[in-house]
């Protein structure tokens, strides 16, 4: 029974993501006075 319930609610939920990632839109790469904030993100 737990198999059946399990089954239907993964058929719900989305698949979790296998990367991390994104495209940040421009207007947050900037501070208030249109300075660049985000340079780039060495996480290496």
């Amino acid at each position: 029974m737990k198999a059946a319930f399990s089954r239907e609610r993964h058929k719900c939920i989305p698949n979790i993501p296998q990367s991390l990632d994104f495209i940040i839109p421009h207007m947050y790469t900037l501070t208030r006075g249109f300075e660049r904030f985000l340079l780039n993100d060495k996480t290496t």
